[in-house]
């Protein structure tokens, strides 16, 4: 709040209060803004300077583009890249893709036109991890998607963000969305797609698991033996291990630790 109130003579508007998660938030923002174009931006994300103005030129030479997005880089905390995606494909390609919990548009490098927003519906106030996924979904079934390699944006994963700390509510979220979404449209494809989403279920479970989430739950133990009867080959992926390492040690001293092995290895 302070740094907000520290800008806030630069701000059109803002508001603190209660609402029903990140989705509901996203959509009282994003329903009174005023511009033409659409994009939003988690507070610890960032844009690759003079995407804004990329992405307006691109529209205004571009008026059969609804929706264009980018390259995402994920980096850590301090900033230092972690590794880049980037997911190339059509509208086709992404509402038929077979392995529908593998696949996104990076909300952090996707703009839109505000009739892509209105027509869509907004974002879905139940889900709170793939309302994103859920929300292009959905738009995918009028507009087509615009790649634009130049345009770039960076996705930070750190101990306290969702996307770095907790696993198995994204997977539990695509199931619904599966279970929604493709049963009235092809009910033979939507089976399909459950196994393939309640194997990366259980996949996130033992991520989460190793990474020390819900260490505390009386199940871990029989959550932890069945992940790894579906994914047997998991426990031998070092980032497992390393995300094992930092939640036993913290991340300044895994931290530490790394540099000391680092410097040992150069010597």
């Amino acid at each position: 709040m302070e740094i907000i109130r520290k800008y806030e003579d630069r701000l059109a508007y803002w508001v603190s209060e209660r609402d029903k998660g990140q989705a509901d938030a996203l959509n009282k923002g994003l329903r009174i803004a005023k511009g033409d174009i659409i994009g939003w931006l988690n507070s610890d994300d960032l844009y690759e300077p003079g995407a804004l103005s990329l992405v307006a030129r691109y529209f205004a030479n571009h008026p059969e583009a609804y929706l264009v997005y980018g390259n995402i880089t994920f980096v850590d905390e301090d900033g230092t890249p972690i590794r880049q995606v980037r997911p190339n494909y059509s509208r086709e390609k992404f509402v038929q893709w077979w392995r529908y919990a593998n696949v996104g548009v990076p909300s952090c490098a996707a703009f839109y036109r505000r009739e892509v927003f209105d027509r869509a519906g907004g974002f879905d106030s139940s889900l709170h991890y793939v309302l994103d996924y859920e929300f292009y979904l959905r738009a995918g079934e009028f507009y087509d998607f615009y790649y634009l390699p130049e345009l770039n944006s960076y996705f930070r994963i750190h101990p306290t963000s969702k996307t770095g700390t907790e696993s198995s509510p994204f997977a539990r979220e695509i199931i619904q969305i599966v279970k929604n979404y493709w049963s009235k449209r092809d009910p033979l494809k939507a089976r399909l797609l459950l196994l393939s989403a309640w194997r990366s279920y259980w996949r996130a479970v033992l991520n989460d698991i190793l990474s020390g989430a819900g260490s505390g739950s009386p199940l871990t133990l029989l959550r932890y033996l069945w992940a790894i009867v579906l994914h047997p080959s998991l426990v031998l992926q070092p980032w497992f291990w390393k995300a094992r390492l930092q939640r036993t040690l913290g991340p300044q001293r895994a931290a530490s630790l790394k540099r000391l092995l680092t410097e040992r290895g150069a010597a």
